[in-house]
């Protein structure tokens, strides 16, 4: 443990303020095909990781909000249009193909941004942070 001064202090604060920026791509079908997942504030996906995370379905509805709040293609009226959905969110489910598998993946990539990822042979991240 190293005792920071000033200068590394503030070199910090430049480096948490790209890390604000920071961006992953998640894959969105078999294919491999990608869209880009960008880092929010960190209330952000606490308001998610709040949510209620009981049964498969409902922490299957807070990784497909996670997903939609960090990928800001899914906001697109035009493309929620073309998919026909009712509500915005209901683009994540159709863009992702009905793959809850990639749903998931997404969302532990996302989760990762913020040092939130499973470790190999650990519960859901969502889960894990909840309890």
């Amino acid at each position: 443990m190293a005792k920071l001064n000033l200068e590394e202090l503030v070199a910090r604060a430049t480096q948490s303020k790209a890390d604000k920026l920071q961006v992953r791509m998640v894959v969105i079908d078999q294919e491999g095909n990608t869209i880009q997942a960008t880092k929010k504030d960190l209330r952000t996906v606490a308001k998610t990781l709040d949510m209620e995370t009981e049964t498969t379905n409902d922490r299957f509805q807070a990784e497909m909000k996670l997903v939609y709040d960090h990928c800001p293609v899914l906001h697109e009226k035009e493309l929620q249009t073309a998919y026909g959905c009712a509500e915005p969110m209901d683009v994540v489910e159709k863009v992702f193909e009905s793959n809850m598998g990639l749903i998931e993946k997404a969302a532990k990539e996302i989760l990762d941004m913020y040092g939130l990822a499973e470790e190999e042979g650990t519960k859901n991240p969502v889960d894990d942070v909840k309890n």
